[in-house]
């Protein structure tokens, strides 16, 4: 809002080829028997696209946090699960919050949010008519652990630590930040003899 003091950041954490078919895939998550396993599966290629696949998004919101040290930053998504949940998770290990903490901080997110989830439970069920079992989709709707723990697991794999492999995000940020001034610097320079070149000739 304006004269509020407040800064509002929308940085996007996944691109949308990612989300392509979800509603077909939702269909399937309710109504085949193997959509707890399709579900399971779902969320951890989801976490890992955030977390690996997208180094420019993340490291945007630590540059940007970076830039404001103790000012208050509040992160969110639509529902304040995945997308929030594993920001809040990454920073806190960077921090250096021992990680049985972290998951379980992850983890109330399902107290918070459950009267919120049951009242959905009971939308949901009776649009689809009571086909589809509260435990199904309690389960649709419930943080998971282990979509948290490969993530954590891979990190101390791949990076031996949670700062090394966000140091590695953080440069790669900076990297394309640095690219994308030099392409329009480039455009720029290239507009400016444009317009010389047009003057030199008559024309405007």
């Amino acid at each position: 809002p304006a004269n509020s003091g407040i800064e509002v950041v929308h940085i996007p954490l996944h691109g949308d080829d990612i989300l392509q078919g979800a509603g077909r895939k939702m269909l399937r998550f309710l109504f085949r028997p193997s959509g707890p396993a399709e579900l399971a599966e779902f969320l951890r290629n989801y976490y890992r696209h955030i977390a690996f696949e997208q180094p420019g998004p993340i490291g945007e919101v630590l540059t940007l946090l970076a830039r404001n040290p103790g000012r208050p930053a509040l992160i969110h998504c639509r529902a304040g699960r995945d997308r929030t949940g594993l920001i809040a998770a990454l920073l806190q290990r960077l921090a250096g919050v021992p990680y049985d903490r972290v998951r379980a901080d992850y983890l109330q997110t399902n107290d918070n949010l459950a009267a919120e989830r049951e009242a959905l439970i009971a939308r949901m069920r009776l649009f689809t008519l009571y086909q589809v079992s509260r435990e199904r989709l309690r389960l649709l709707l419930t943080a998971q652990p282990h979509s948290l723990d490969q993530v954590h697991e891979r990190i101390l794999r791949d990076h031996g630590s949670m700062t090394a492999m966000h140091a590695v995000k953080i440069a790669d940020h900076i990297d394309r930040a640095l690219e994308t001034r030099r392409r329009f610097q480039r455009i720029t320079d290239e507009n400016k003899g444009l317009r010389r070149c047009l003057r030199w000739n008559g024309q405007t």
